[in-house]
C-alpha cells in the first residue's frame, strides 16, 4: 500500500510509515521525512527546485483530496520550508517541467473554506498570498460538493492571478449521480475547468498541460508584483466595505 491509497497524508511514499512531528512545529498535511518525501531517501528521486522556478499555490477546502493531488502533482517529494510573515512551515515540491524545460514549484497551503476568513489556518493563507504572491494558483475543488466550493474559487479569481481549477472527485461525483458541464463551467468562470480523480490518477497529465499552458504565457518569472499587491489590496479593501468578492455579503443575501 502507498501514500496514495492509505489516506495518512503524513506517511512515507515507499513504505507508509507515518513521518515524526518536529517539536515545536504544527505537523502539516503531507509532512514527509526529511523534506525530501521519502524516509528511504538517497537523493535519486528528488526532484530539485530551480531558483528561476515558477511559483504554484495549491489552494482548497479541506476534504478536497489537495494532499493526494500534490502528491500526483509532485511525485510524492516534498520539502519543508520556511516563509516570510509565517510561523508555521508549508511544504513545497517540483511538477514536471514544461515544454521549455521552465520549472514549476507547487506549494501545498493550509485547506481554507474562506479567503476573507479569521481562523489561523485562513490567516497563514492571506500572509502567504500577500507576502509571497505565487504566479498561478491551483484551486482544488471537491466535485461532489460543487455548489458549496465555488465561493472560495470565485475569491481566489477576484486577486486577479492566474487561476486553473481542478474538480476533483469526479469519479465519485459520478457514483452519486452528480453530472457536471465542467467545460460550460469553466466558460461561465472564465477560467480552466478540469475534471480530476486524485486517487485513481486520472486527468493529471492534461492538468499539468494547462497549468504549463497558463505558465507559458507569463511574461516573465516574477510578474507585475505592484499589480497583484494592488489586487491584495482592492479585494482587502472591499471585504472591509462588507462587499467581498464571492462572499454572502457581496451577493445580497
Amino acid at each position: 500500500m502507498t501514500a496514495f491509497d492509505s489516506g495518512d497524508p503524513g506517511a512515507c511514499p515507499q513504505c507508509d510509515e507515518s513521518a515524526p512531528r518536529e517539536p515545536g512545529r504544527r505537523r502539516r498535511r503531507g509532512w514527509r521525512f526529511g523534506g525530501t518525501g521519502s524516509c528511504h531517501d538517497n537523493g535519486s528521486h528528488q526532484r530539485v527546485v530551480g531558483k528561476d522556478a515558477l511559483n504554484v499555490a495549491l489552494i482548497g477546502m479541506p476534504n478536497t483530496g489537495k494532499s493526494t493531488l500534490y502528491n500526483r502533482l509532485t511525485g510524492g517529494n516534498a520539502q519543508i520550508a520556511n516563509w516570510p510573515g509565517l510561523t508555521v512551515e508549508l511544504l513545497r515540491g517540483a511538477m514536471p517541467a514544461d515544454r521549455r524545460g521552465r520549472a514549476y514549484e507547487l506549494v501545498d497551503l493550509p485547506g481554507i473554506h474562506d479567503f476573507s476568513g479569521s481562523s489561523e489556518d485562513e490567516a497563514v493563507v492571506q500572509r502567504f498570498m500577500r507576502n509571497t504572491p505565487p504566479d498561478l494558483v491551483l484551486v482544488v475543488l471537491n466535485a461532489s460538493q460543487i455548489t458549496s466550493q465555488l465561493r472560495l474559487l470565485m475569491q481566489i479569481q477576484a486577486l486577479g492571478l492566474p487561476v486553473v481549477a481542478a474538480l476533483n472527485m469526479s469519479d465519485e461525483a459520478q457514483r452519486f449521480g452528480i453530472e457536471i458541464n465542467h467545460e460550460g463551467l469553466s466558460q461561465a468562470l472564465g477560467l480552466p475547468l478540469l475534471p480530476v480523480s486524485a486517487k485513481r490518477n486520472q486527468g493529471i497529465h492534461a492538468l499539468i498541460d494547462r497549468v504549463h499552458q497558463l505558465g507559458e504565457r507569463l511574461d516573465c518569472r516574477f510578474g507585475d508584483f505592484q499589480e497583484r499587491c494592488h489586487s491584495w489590496a482592492a479585494f482587502q479593501a472591499a471585504c472591509i466595505n462588507g462587499s467581498c468578492p464571492g462572499s454572502l455579503s457581496s451577493s445580497g443575501g
